[in-house]
């Protein structure tokens, strides 16, 4: 596929979860995968409904919201373990995996996988001062200033063969059953096309925190992604028998996540 321009809409999928293995494994409390420690679990793949339809009929109509996406009941629900994964797979060129470090009970996760024009992107990692909705200046912003960054393009809703929107995944689960800490959970972001381009580096995982868990500090009231959680990225990720590119990140809690990249490296 090509990398075109943008859109919206909203997948949802609904699940339990401890998931997430990287092999190499990722800074935290990662206790499989790494360097003398044994292999982590494989992972399950839940094949969710693909967000690629066509232009007079979109491809998912199963959510409650217009053009969401849904994965089969009972597809999410995890029981108690440690370093269990599953990834889920919206069509052939997204998906996510969540792992918790560890599951102390049954613990039920729902994920949304909203398409999101680049232009709607941009206030969420701007400054209030430039334009945006967030509230750190220039000085404390998270992710470098400049040059400008912008959102992965990886979803393509209309099925004509060209990407055109980002992919935002909003992760919701109560704030119980898991193991707590700063850095208990990983995310993993994987995608087909486009290739990753130039210096891996250029990549991040950005967060937008909720607040709503004890883990973490009070949300700021605003949808800014104003944490950047990147560990790792991965050019053969592994989801199922597709390899992606993949970018990991580790935190404390559920919320919105995007991968993001710098338009061109400032000239050293």
């Amino acid at each position: 596929m090509t990398t075109r321009g943008n859109v919206g809409g909203v997948f949802t999928i609904t699940m339990t979860a401890a998931l997430w293995a990287l092999s190499g494994g990722l800074a935290g409390a990662q206790t499989c995968g790494g360097d003398l420690q044994p292999p982590c679990p494989t992972p399950s793949v839940v094949t969710c409904t693909s967000p690629e339809g066509l232009p007079e009929a979109p491809a998912c109509t199963s959510g409650e919201l217009e053009n969401e996406c849904a994965c089969a009941a009972g597809a999410g629900v995890y029981l108690p373990g440690q370093n269990v994964a599953k990834v889920f797979k919206f069509g052939n060129n997204n998906s996510i995996q969540v792992k918790f470090d560890q599951v102390l009970t049954e613990l039920e996760v729902t994920v949304a996988l909203i398409p999101t024009e680049p232009a709607d992107f941009q206030p969420r990692v701007k400054t209030v001062a430039d334009g945006g909705r967030c509230l750190f200046t220039a000085a404390n912003r998270p992710y470098p200033p400049t040059p400008e960054i912008e959102c992965n393009v990886t979803v393509d809703v209309d099925g004509d063969g060209l990407v055109d929107k980002c992919a935002v995944y909003r992760v919701s689960f109560a704030p119980v059953g898991y193991k707590q800490g700063p850095q208990v959970v990983g995310y993993t972001i994987g995608w087909l096309d486009p290739d990753v381009k130039k210096n891996k580096h250029d990549y991040m995982l950005l967060r937008d925190p909720d607040g709503l868990h004890p883990s973490e500090q009070p949300d700021d009231g605003t949808d800014c992604f104003s944490q950047d959680i990147t560990a790792k990225l991965l050019r053969n990720y592994d989801v199922g028998t597709i390899v992606d590119p993949g970018l990991g990140g580790r935190t404390c809690c559920p919320s919105e996540y995007v991968v993001a990249r710098q338009r061109v490296r400032p000239a050293r």
